[in-house]
């Protein structure tokens, strides 16, 4: 059911974004606050099988975070009057005039949850031929995919993640809110990020220029030429 929300940012390509999900899932919620009240809430809650309590939590955090900024100058006032509205018709200038686009999104979330970012390894690419040529093919599971965090070495998606069935991530680099260690390391809510988002909004960045490589916080390292690093 959250893969089926998730689309709702992306017009029905995947972000591979347990984050955005929970966006969708809570933007689908607030339209039907709006159009047809709290009952009808209720029973789109129990569908999608959310918490109707944690998205009331969302609503009244998004209040307060929209009150601090105003309070510090970087929204208007008549922004927070309005911060509950269902659906934006945004214009240039507006704080949420990128939240649409799960590009930006998820640069913002590597950038918060930074360190807490994790290495993949996909499988090796399969092919299948067709006539004329071959074209590659996306693992059906997420077994075959390995995750690497720094400290803990390797992780595993929990089965909750809408990035479980996944079997390949074309950046090769997730951030993550959420860790728990049962019977495996599990992460609960992972972001598949832009390769960019980890190279502008990490840690630092040393540029190996006789190696072509760009290497972040010692330990993320990107095939580039050096013009990039210094860029």
């Amino acid at each position: 059911m959250r893969t089926k929300l998730v689309t709702e940012m992306t017009g029905g390509s995947s972000p591979k974004s347990d984050h955005i999900a929970t966006i969708a899932a809570f933007n689908g919620w607030r339209r039907v606050v709006h159009k047809t009240g709290r009952k009808d809430a209720s029973r789109y809650c129990t569908e999608y099988f959310i918490s109707e309590q944690a998205m009331d939590a969302i609503r009244q955090g998004r209040r307060q975070f929209a009150q601090i900024l105003s309070d510090l100058g970087f929204i208007s006032s008549s922004y927070v009057a309005s911060v509950d509205r269902p659906s934006l018709e945004l214009e240039h200038g507006e704080p949420d005039e990128y939240a649409g686009h799960a590009r930006v999104v998820k640069a913002a979330i590597a950038s918060g949850l930074y360190p807490q970012l994790l290495r993949v390894e996909n499988p090796a690419a399969q092919f299948q031929k067709v006539h004329g040529g071959a074209f590659e093919t996306e693992a059906v599971s997420g077994g075959k995919v390995k995750l690497f965090d720094r400290e803990r070495g390797r992780v595993f998606i929990h089965p909750s993640s809408v990035n479980f069935p996944v079997g390949k991530f074309e950046s090769g680099w997730l951030v993550y809110s959420d860790i728990m260690e049962t019977s495996k390391v599990f992460v609960r809510e992972c972001s598949m990020v832009p390769v960019y988002s980890v190279l502008l909004f990490a840690g630092s960045v040393a540029v190996q220029h006789e190696k072509a490589t760009i290497v972040v916080d010692d330990w993320a390292t990107f095939k580039a030429p050096a013009r990039i690093g210094v860029l």
